[in-house]
């Protein structure tokens, strides 16, 4: 039998964090990570896609990106920002990016874009 794909959700917002699993769980397994250093922690080769929010305290959205192409993990990458461009979110090693706040919609189908890719 198949998995379902792994996506680990990036968020520091607790509570938007949990919004996005229970809007993405009926299709794909999830795992919830509040904080850069907890992402690390749980970043492995099982990961199919990671929605990571850009702007968190500490290790950001840009450090996690630079963590997942120096470990080589082959996922999607979908960010999430209310900045783009003073986040350097546009020259950013990613495979999508939303404008928060985000719909449902907007984040089922960003999803399955970055892991058809």
């Amino acid at each position: 039998m198949n998995q379902l794909p792994l996506v680990l959700i990036v968020e520091s917002d607790v509570k938007l964090a949990n919004i996005y699993k229970t809007w993405i769980e009926d299709k794909y397994r999830t795992q919830v990570a509040n904080n850069g250093m907890e992402a690390v922690r749980k970043m492995d080769d099982s990961i199919s896609a990671m929605l990571v929010d850009c702007q968190m305290p500490g290790f950001d959205g840009s450090d996690i990106i630079k963590e997942i192409r120096e470990r080589q993990i082959n996922c999607g990458i979908l960010m999430m920002t209310t900045m783009p461009h003073e986040s350097g979110i546009l020259e950013a090693e990613i495979d999508e990016y939303l404008l928060k706040p985000v719909t449902r919609d907007t984040l089922i189908k960003a999803t399955e874009d970055i892991l058809s890719v």
